[in-house]
């Protein structure tokens, strides 16, 4: 049982009050001696445990939710666009590849001049290619993460 004491603290008598946990009044008092000159002692009710627990079949059925989408067109189109991103990376590279391969074949054959031509053309397709291909890429991550928020918009 608790009990609420009140009394002065024999430190610096100051008027303080306390709780405390005893079986008896007795022994309430007994505890709060060791702290306090105790004044006066009140036994705190405490509220009474509950009847019965609830049965299920007294629980009110809530309102069913609807469904959450799976939004598959979101990560289908989230997945294309990341192969395409990630084809049109590889590509732009095999391009600055072959351009940077096409100097020295046109100078062995005596036109070095078609060589140059051929790595400014290379280099600015595989430019294009690679910075396409890392949009793509940023938009496949950027569908799969629309479809995150629209899922997780369901739990609320």
């Amino acid at each position: 049982m608790k009990f609420r004491i009140y009394g002065e603290d024999l430190t610096n008598g100051e008027k303080i009050a306390r709780t405390v946990v005893a079986d008896t009044e007795t022994q309430a008092r007994t505890r709060a001696a060791r702290v306090m000159k105790v004044a006066s002692l009140v036994a705190v009710e405490e509220p009474d445990p509950p009847a019965r627990p609830v049965e299920p079949a007294a629980i009110v059925p809530t309102k069913p939710r609807k469904p959450v989408p799976t939004y598959q067109g979101l990560n289908i189109m989230g997945s294309v666009l990341t192969v395409i991103g990630v084809v049109n990376v590889v590509a732009g590279i095999a391009i600055l590849i072959l351009s940077a391969m096409a100097v020295p074949a046109s100078a062995a054959a005596g036109t070095p001049g078609v060589g140059a031509v051929a790595v400014v053309f290379g280099v600015s397709e595989a430019i294009q290619l690679i910075v396409g291909g890392l949009l793509l890429s940023a938009l496949g991550s950027f569908c799969t993460a629309i479809r995150d928020i629209a899922i997780n918009s369901f739990g609320r």
